[in-house]
């Protein structure tokens, strides 16, 4: 899994070449999930377009004929994108797939409708940076977004030794459960860095966002947590309440790593996702665990069969 992770350069480079013609708004991105965990990240990259995620069975009651779909699926059978699909079509939306393959490429192609190819060889999960960018590329070549920059800095930075060695230090730092908290800038990834410790560590982890967690969840910070902040470049009044939880946690002995991320905000969300696979796949390792291994997840499905 760690040659997977260490392709993000690669697959970023690869997948940021996409030329597809699109209309319409708002844009729905369906998908759940390694899949569904791109559009999270979009809706905090677009802002000259409403973006909604949307993870369940279906489509919202509200979406026509007017509203664009991405409908993501890697593996192209996650059976809630299929029925994402499907009520795309019946409201005549304007629609397009990214998958790997599968039952959604079958009916893209029958139906005559827009599909986007993913490489195949990955998981789900290893392969984000292909999804989140073949996205950012057709929103790219349609001037809803403007990170063409920032991809070419992405290849460079992602390509450090760095982040490992940091990915490293935070595995063999963290002895409880993680709790991880950021601003809204970095919310994606945050949720992320839960997805990680989730699915490649088999551990639990709970994730937050401020300002709302310093509203009601602050007062339950536990001295059995091990608090992961992610920062960036952040408005005053975020700066203000991450930096008090910081204070209030140390205060309390409650074991904390900060880490600050600095750049545009699309090279310093996708650099801190980057740093939580890696820290991700480090605590599996430590523990003894295959990352890769989604039996639960596979019985899940047999049992829907």
């Amino acid at each position: 899994m760690l040659d997977a992770i260490r392709s993000w350069p690669l697959q970023i480079k690869n997948a940021f070449s996409v030329s597809l013609k699109i209309s319409g708004s708002p844009l729905v991105i369906a998908g759940v999930g390694g899949s569904g965990i791109a559009g999270d990240i979009i809706v905090s990259a677009v802002d000259k377009l409403p973006v909604f995620v949307h993870k369940s069975y279906g489509l919202p009651g509200w979406i026509n004929s007017n509203t664009l779909v991405f409908v993501v699926s890697y593996s192209g059978d996650s059976e809630e994108a299929i029925s994402s699909y499907k009520q795309a079509k019946m409201k005549n939306c304007m629609l397009v797939v990214f998958a790997s393959g599968g039952k959604l490429e079958l009916m893209a192609m029958n139906d005559s409708v827009a599909f986007v190819r993913l490489p195949k060889g990955l998981s789900s999960r290893t392969a984000l940076p292909s999804i989140l960018f073949s996205m950012l590329s057709v929103l790219q070549y349609n001037k809803i977004v403007d990170v063409a920059q920032d991809v070419k800095t992405l290849f460079s930075v992602l390509q450090s030794n760095e982040w490992e060695l940091k990915a490293k230090e935070i595995a063999d730092w963290l002895k409880g459960i993680p709790v991880v908290y950021s601003g809204s800038l970095l919310a994606g990834a945050a949720l992320r860095w839960q997805h990680s410790f989730n699915e490649n560590a088999k551990m639990f982890c709970h994730y937050n966002t401020v300002p709302e967690m310093t509203h009601n969840e602050i007062q339950a910070l536990s001295k059995d947590s091990y608090i992961i902040l992610l920062r960036t470049k952040e408005e005053e009044g975020i700066k203000k309440r991450l930096d008090f939880v910081k204070n209030l946690a140390k205060g309390s002995r409650i074991p904390l790593v900060e880490i600050h991320i600095n750049g545009s905000h699309l090279v310093s969300l996708c650099t801190v996702l980057y740093l939580g696979d890696l820290v991700g796949f480090f605590v599996a390792k430590a523990k003894n665990i295959n990352p890769l291994d989604s039996s639960v997840i596979q019985e899940l499905k047999k049992a829907l069969r």
